[in-house]
């Protein structure tokens, strides 16, 4: 029998039984599945969609926004094998220590484990998701013709490894194919919950095809592996009508959705004409010689079957340093130079105050936008619950309310000035401030999300902040999990596709113990 079962084809009313049964087939879910192919365990991984783009599976994330203006949220997130990896740009940096900490500025932060909890996951990530090695200082990936900067005062510089970027639905399919203890159920939505009396202990799933016709997966654990909002909407939906109930000890299912806020700030000149910032303006590929100590770190590590790659692309940004976010009560945020722009502007300014520039009609600068990314604070009026519209399945829509607060335009406003200081400090360069954030910085104007769903099941000990364990269980239920970026606390500065694939790996392992 394939290890790929189009749930179309099966008889009304099966049961199916296994071991662990992980609900959808993106970044997380795959990790898990793979983590635990070859194992003595049965595992069940079911998708929505199947291994295309389907419009009328893809109009199932259809939901309302309100609040602040967001991209429709059924273009935010693919619905079908691999999900959102099919059309990822493949940014990858984990989050920094301060990021896990409790920080007493930043309301509703603090991760009940810490960075070096997880470094050993994030190494194993960097290999699922075909990048280098576990290496993030701006110093190992600097070269003399783009040279780590080291900025002055309260900025730092941050590094981004990309991935190709992996396409988990294609790299990792034939590799589930063959694993003989791996079924991947695809055109099947979860609809149900069935719960023991107390609905402590979810004894199986209901899923239903577009078509119409339904199928039970029971299985001894159960992860939840479907995004930021669905993750939500899903756990919203037992407790609504025509769902057993869970036992959820936490009323804060689909509170605190967090996103980075990208947004341009100013436009940065290059004041030198013999200084460089290429390690911050684009992506640039180092390839990876024998004997190069990350390449050889790599393969004293390695084993047969992982991928090896044979160069990498890497970029920096400059982020406010750990003091500052201290000293100044900041959230994390990084500038990243963008699209190198004409100079007209600000040529004349730029002259008249650098010493050693030339003519500007002789001399040509570089220019570019500074957009920053930063981290939303814990927000519990920012979220997701359910509208009144239902989708094609009969469940209730998702509708997101996405909220900015004071610390995040204290943050925007103060990471541009602290930028444009230590700019200036080196003499590497000139800021120009938009109008807007000297007077109307609360408009956030040209804002936008990353796309990154974050925190709306986030992790704590403590079940009144929380909605999952520090093992991602479900708080009162004993056998449900939560993986991806929507058990994030607080998200720093980082996208979040390393970390959740870290946390999927370490979620992997806890499965395997709890099945033994």
């Amino acid at each position: 029998m394939s290890a790929f079962i189009d749930a179309r084809s099966l008889a009304a009313d099966t049961v199916v039984t296994t071991d662990v049964c992980v609900i959808g087939a993106g970044a997380a879910g795959i990790t898990i599945a793979r983590d635990l192919a070859g194992t003595r365990h049965d595992v069940c991984l079911v998708e929505s969609g199947g291994f295309e783009l389907e419009p009328e599976t893809q109009e199932l994330y259809r939901g309302d926004v309100v609040g602040r203006p967001y991209l429709p949220l059924e273009a935010s997130r693919l619905r079908y094998f691999g999900g959102s990896t099919n059309h990822w740009a493949g940014w990858c940096a984990p989050l920094d220590a301060l990021d896990f900490e409790k920080r007493e500025w930043v309301p509703g932060s603090g991760w009940p484990i810490s960075r070096t909890d997880l470094v050993p996951f994030y190494e194993r990530a960097q290999r699922t998701l075909q990048l280098a090695d576990f290496e993030y200082d701006a110093e190992a990936w600097a070269t003399s013709g783009r040279p780590d900067v080291a900025v002055a005062g309260d900025v730092r510089s941050a590094m981004w490894q990309f991935s190709p970027p992996t396409r988990f639905g294609d790299v990792y399919r034939e590799e589930l194919e063959q694993a003989p203890n791996v079924r991947v159920f695809h055109h099947a939505n979860m609809t149900a919950f069935s719960t023991t009396p107390a609905g402590d202990n979810v004894e199986s799933l209901v899923f239903r095809t577009l078509e119409g016709n339904s199928f039970r997966v029971a299985a001894r654990s159960f992860v939840l592996a479907c995004g930021g909002i669905e993750n939500a909407r899903i756990l919203l939906l037992a407790n609504d009508e025509g769902g057993d109930g869970l036992a959820i000890e936490s009323d804060e299912v689909g509170r605190y959705f967090m996103e980075h806020a990208h947004v341009t700030t100013g436009m940065c000149v290059v004041a030198d004409p013999n200084a460089s910032l290429d390690l911050y303006a684009g992506r640039a590929r180092r390839r990876l010689f024998e004997g190069d100590g990350i390449l050889a770190r790599i393969e004293n590590r390695i084993t047969r079957t992982e991928f090896v790659p044979r160069s990498v692309a890497t970029r920096g940004g400059l982020r406010i340093s750990d003091e500052a976010q201290r000293r100044d009560g900041l959230l994390n945020a990084v500038g990243i130079l963008v699209s190198p722009r004409s100079p007209e502007a600000m040529t004349r300014h730029v002259h008249n105050t650098i010493s050693h520039a030339a003519d500007p009609e002789d001399q040509a600068l570089e220019a570019y936008d500074v957009r920053l990314q930063v981290e939303q604070a814990p927000n519990r009026d920012s979220s997701v619950t359910l509208g009144d519209e239902r989708d094609a399945l009969g469940l209730r829509r998702a509708r997101l309310d996405w909220r900015l607060s004071e610390l995040d335009t204290h943050t925007i406003v103060r990471a541009t000035y602290l930028l444009a200081r230590a700019l200036g400090q080196t003499d590497l360069g000139r800021f120009r401030i938009d109008d807007w954030l000297r007077t109307d910085p609360a408009s956030f104007e040209g804002a936008y999300g990353g796309n990154h769903h974050i925190g709306t099941t986030r992790m704590s000990d403590d079940t009144r902040s929380g909605v999952v364990d520090r093992d991602c269980r479900v708080h009162g239920v004993s056998n449900l999990f939560v993986a991806g970026s929507s058990v994030f606390p607080t998200g720093g500065f980082a996208n979040p596709t390393l970390t959740l694939t870290a946390l999927a790996h370490r979620l992997a392992d806890h499965l395997a113990d709890v099945a033994t």
